[in-house]
């Protein structure tokens, strides 16, 4: 996993990222948009491997294996042989979540601005917003601002970041 990690580390650049585990599924990465290690079953092998989603073109994957130089591979086959685990690499530009000694009052009201400027907050039920939000982004919605929600709404701002679907 280090090397499909160094990967999507290098489009970062520095510094350090937060790390996301999700089970999901395709739609929801290319609605992320972000570039994603997968883990992937092995044809020819018991365990699985890691491969580094770095960009989606049409119906085209381009992958980095390990050390390899990175490949156009169709995205169904991608799709076929993933095990709906990901890991999303992302950068949390305002030091909100971290290690988890961020301030709570800082983090509601930064998801706060975020939801209200995407449409969510209508009134001032953060809950409500939050969980609409979430359910949306098929999240589970549990109307709590953790690691998944911070990340899917840095995703949906206007930080500049690398992207799976086009440019930074």
């Amino acid at each position: 996993m280090l090397d499909a990690v160094t990967r999507i580390q290098s489009l970062w650049g520095t510094p350090a990222l937060e790390r996301t585990a999700l089970r999901t599924h395709m739609d929801q990465v290319r609605r992320l948009d972000l570039p994603v290690v997968l883990e992937m079953f092995h044809p020819a092998r018991a365990d699985t491997c890691y491969l580094a989603l770095l960009h989606v073109d049409g119906d085209d994957a381009i992958v980095g294996i390990g050390n390899e130089p990175p490949q156009r591979v169709p995205l169904a086959e991608v799709d076929r042989l993933w095990t709906r685990q990901a890991v999303f690499l992302w950068r949390d530009f305002d030091a909100l979540a971290g290690t988890g000694t961020g301030d709570p009052g800082r983090t509601e009201a930064w998801a706060r601005e975020s939801l209200a400027r995407l449409g969510y907050l209508r009134d001032a039920d953060l809950l409500s917003a939050v969980t609409r939000f979430q359910r949306d982004a098929d999240l589970a919605a549990d109307g709590r601002i953790g690691s998944r929600t911070l990340m899917t709404l840095y995703s949906r701002g206007p930080y500049p970041r690398p992207r799976l679907g086009g440019t930074s």
